[in-house]
């Protein structure tokens, strides 16, 4: 009898959402509100989300630059349901800007990862939303955020202003 594990595996990685060494993980979109990057929830997600940190981090540096916000521990968390987004550089009602954060304007030609966590309980341990993006400018002039996405073949369109073109130039 043959056992074929390459047909779960494939099941597996064809979801948006899985679970990964460090987590529950689902793909979050990236839109721009105000000219500015957000990190949205899927329009699919059932129920609220409360948000326990927002995360912005440069990708592809040695030490990187990030942006984190951080659920105050007496406050209510924020609660976003399906499509809720969240704004780079907005300090949200209970919630402090991390003293570390270093981040403050992005990049053309930067890669960026965007990140918000869901405040731990019982049933959600370490779930989390992420995306990953990079900065580009318009024919206009006006800065783009492309977003990295995955097919569901588990291959990844990855845009024009990738800093991976700049990787050979990186070396830890």
């Amino acid at each position: 009898m043959k056992i074929y594990y390459g047909l779960p595996l494939l099941a597996i990685l064809s979801c948006e959402v899985r679970a990964t060494a460090l987590g529950w993980n689902g793909e979050a979109r990236i839109k721009v509100i105000d000219n500015v990057p957000s990190v949205c929830l899927p329009d699919d997600v059932r129920g609220d989300f409360p948000v326990n940190r927002v995360l912005l981090s440069e990708s592809y540096v040695k030490a990187p630059l990030d942006w984190e916000l951080k659920l105050r521990p007496d406050a209510v968390p924020l609660n976003i349901g399906p499509g809720g987004c969240i704004k780079f550089g907005s300090v949200l009602n209970g919630y402090v800007l991390d003293e570390g954060s270093r981040l403050h304007e992005l990049k053309l030609n930067a890669t960026y990862v965007f990140i918000v966590d869901r405040v731990e309980d019982a049933d959600h341990y370490n779930y989390f939303y992420s995306a990953a993006f990079c900065v580009s400018k318009g024919a206009d002039g006006v800065y783009e955020y492309l977003q990295y996405n995955r097919l569901p073949n588990g291959s990844e369109v990855i845009p024009s202003c990738d800093s991976k073109g700049n990787k050979a130039d990186f070396s830890w």
